[in-house]
């Protein structure tokens, strides 16, 4: 009885159009001439008559309304029981079908977990053939586990243990393909003179990317410019300290010379005398004019301490005042030497003030020496 419901045969419904009908005709024609003297202008005069049949129209329009509505309920009543009817036959089936589609589903979901192991176990023995290293293992089984992948033995089919095979191959051609280009980082650093080469972290981000060539360029060109600006702050460094170290030897040096003689300091300070006299006569500005102010007070005071130093001290003390026909006085003091006598020192000063101030005898007007006692 059960198997017999499943044929077409079995299940009889039967139907006839639905019957409702109205005189459209006649209501047609009166309605015509009803609505043909409705059609008048509204004015002040009329406007509470309108107001009144335009109610009525209102009314009739409703009555119509209400009436098909009450005609297509009585016809659609068997429509109603029908359908029911037919939701209850659906709801029994319902019902069955879905504890059926649920032991269907757990049973097929656990025939597809153990087709998932077989496919990761495959997958793993083709990576370990192929050598295929942990982080290139990235191959996913999903879009295969399907109950069509399994034989009735158990065995994956060939479609899908080729599709495996190729997912592996595929995990292979990228770990060549990234061991290729870390060794290409190394070759293209050592070409550029950069060793050590870059380590792998600095291109990880863009490693798998398919412009990877001009980004490792870029890298590249990046570091150089790094290089060159690190060398020159060492250059820099090295050279300020071979400076201070050039200089403190200079003071060492300095320090350790002897104190140069009063000779050599007036000799020294004479030059300078001349350079700022030159300097001054070329820029005859305030700057100029201090500076050899400076030098020539200098001069003076390493002058008298050389004449001092040529005449060794006795108990007198001698002023010698030189006067110039080129209106220049200068006066020289000093301690004498033993037993010199005044012409002595008049001689010796005379050919001084000659010698500091490039004159010549026939320049000197006069040389009066005076004595002190100390």
């Amino acid at each position: 009885m059960a198997n017999e419901l499943f044929s077409t045969e079995a299940i009889r419904i039967e139907s006839t159009p639905a019957q409702i009908s109205a005189n459209f005709g006649e209501l047609n024609a009166m309605l015509d001439v009803v609505l043909k003297d409705e059609m008048t202008v509204v004015t002040e005069e009329t406007i509470k008559d309108e107001k009144n049949r335009l109610a009525d129209l209102r009314k009739l329009e409703k009555r119509i309304d209400d009436l098909s509505k009450d005609a297509i309920q009585n016809v659609s009543r068997e429509i109603i029981a029908f359908k029911e009817n037919v939701n209850t036959l659906k709801f029994k089936i319902k019902e069955v079908i879905t504890g059926k589609d649920s032991q269907v589903k757990s049973l097929e979901n656990s025939t597809k977990a153990i087709i998932a192991d077989t496919l990761r176990n495959t997958l793993k023995d083709q990576w370990f053939k192929l050598g295929v290293e942990e982080e290139f293992q990235s191959a996913n089984i999903d879009d295969l586990v399907k109950l069509t992948a399994q034989t009735s033995s158990g065995a994956l089919t060939k479609s899908a243990f080729d599709a495996v095979k190729a997912k592996a191959h595929q995990d292979l051609q990228t770990q060549t393909q990234i061991q290729n280009r870390l060794v290409k980082l190394d070759n293209e650093c050592l070409k550029a003179g950069i060793n050590p080469p870059l380590p792998r972290a600095m291109v990880n981000a863009f490693l798998y990317d398919t412009d990877y060539d001009d980004k490792l360029n870029g890298i590249i060109q990046a570091e150089l410019k790094r290089i060159a600006v690190q060398k020159k702050t060492i250059e820099d460094s090295l050279a300020e300290e071979k400076a201070k170290l050039e200089q403190r030897k200079k003071e060492i040096e300095e320090l350790d010379k002897p104190e140069p003689t009063l000779q050599e300091q007036y000799q020294r300070i004479t030059e300078m005398v001349e350079h700022a006299s030159n300097k001054y006569s070329r820029y005859p500005d305030r700057e100029n004019e201090e500076s050899l102010t400076f030098w020539r007070k200098k001069q003076a005071e390493v002058r008298a301490k050389l004449l001092e130093e040529n005449l060794p001290k006795t108990d007198s003390l001698y002023e010698v005042k030189v006067t110039f026909n080129v209106a220049k006085e200068h006066t020289y003091k000093f301690t004498s030497k033993p037993n010199a006598n005044k012409d002595k020192v008049i001689a010796h000063f005379r050919q001084q003030a000659i010698k500091d101030f490039k004159l010549t005898p026939e320049n000197i007007l006069s040389l009066v020496v005076n004595e002190y006692d100390k």
